[in-house]
């Protein structure tokens, strides 16, 4: 359901559904947590946003401190809280000020966008997996 819709909140009914019946929740972790994670919890965002920033910097010769790398990555994850359960997941620049403040030139992420939507299936896969982890 997950890479068939790319949305977390379309699949939603899946995962109350298979949660309840399949891995025997109870009615307040199928009823309350599971819609809460899926509303909040975006797994795949720091650690994709994690990876792209390295790559972008080792394509551009960029040496990130560790500082550097550790407050990007928090800035990620309280950016990750406000993303949309949509294919998408709205605005597409969201992030670039984050990516700026790392001193890594800002067309590598533009150039990056025009595959989203191709790595949209995984990362739908990637929250929703992990949506279901936690709740477990």
């Amino acid at each position: 359901m997950a890479v068939s819709t790319r949305s977390s909140i379309a699949s939603l009914p899946a995962q109350v559904e298979s949660g309840r019946d399949q891995l025997g929740f109870r009615s307040t972790t199928s009823g309350f947590v599971v819609p809460l994670l899926v509303s909040t919890f975006r797994f795949q965002s720091p650690i994709q946003n994690s990876v792209r920033i390295l790559f972008l910097a080792h394509i551009f010769g960029v040496t990130l401190t560790f500082p550097e790398f550790l407050s990007f990555t928090l800035a990620i994850v309280v950016i990750s809280l406000t993303v949309l359960g949509i294919p998408g997941g709205g605005p597409r620049m969201r992030t670039l000020p984050a990516y700026a403040a790392t001193r890594v030139p800002v067309e590598g992420l533009v150039l990056l966008q025009t595959i989203q939507d191709l790595a949209d299936y995984v990362y739908t896969l990637t929250n929703t997996t992990g949506q279901m982890a936690a709740a477990t």
